[in-house]
């Protein structure tokens, strides 16, 4: 049994190895697994970044077996990208409890948090992320309803190197045509917030995977 993340990536490569996890894992759970993005800088093999890693894997293969489930009964498959965002919404309200047990009274109140809208509102967090070497960028989209489930979710590539403000641009056009594939016909009101990194994770790690 495999039981150290780093012993399924290719560290010189910056990659999943596709064969190992075809061997370890379910068929479901390997695509979810290969969904995950990598970084292109892989850092050193520490504890906390192999365990928090291995609680990714642990969370998608959970929600892939869960959606398996609720398919048999009448529910709608996910794509990867939909499984990959709930789970990173998931980690996230995790972390942050843990992190808001942990902290003492004198620290800020002001929590960098992912909060679902208001009763019959869908939230979108996008994200962009720029690769200058590549001289690419990378769009995530994600879209929420009120009880913080994922209905539908966008990585997209634009063979273009932008800046760090025209990809934010970008994200937030993209956000608003993809709202309206899916289906949003009617914006009656628009709130734009920013969120930090921290309460944002699943659109950034879907822009960075694009």
């Amino acid at each position: 049994m495999v039981v150290k993340v780093y012993v399924l990536i290719d560290a010189e490569n910056g990659e999943w190895k596709a064969d190992l996890i075809w061997d370890v894992f379910l068929e479901h759970e390997a695509d979810s697994i290969l969904s995950i993005p990598l970084s292109t800088l892989l850092p050193a093999d520490k504890l906390d970044q192999d365990s928090n890693l291995m609680h990714m894997i642990l969370m998608i293969v959970w929600s892939t077996w869960r959606n398996r489930n609720e398919r048999r009964h009448g529910g709608k498959n996910l794509a990867a990208a939909a499984i990959y965002g709930t789970t990173m919404t998931m980690l996230q309200e995790y972390y942050a409890a843990h992190e808001n047990a942990s902290q003492t009274e004198d620290v800020s109140p002001c929590q960098n948090i992912w909060t679902p809208p208001p009763h019959g509102w869908y939230k979108v967090n996008t994200d962009g992320a720029v690769f200058p070497k590549q001289k690419w960028a990378g769009i995530g989209v994600i879209v929420r309803d009120e009880q913080g489930r994922v209905v539908a979710a966008m990585s997209k590539r634009l063979q273009v190197p932008l800046g760090a403000l025209e990809i934010e641009a970008k994200a937030l056009e993209a956000a608003a045509v993809f709202a309206k594939d899916i289906g949003v016909q009617k914006i009656r009101q628009v709130e734009v917030q920013h969120t930090r990194r921290k309460g944002n994770r699943a659109a950034h790690g879907l822009a960075q995977h694009a």
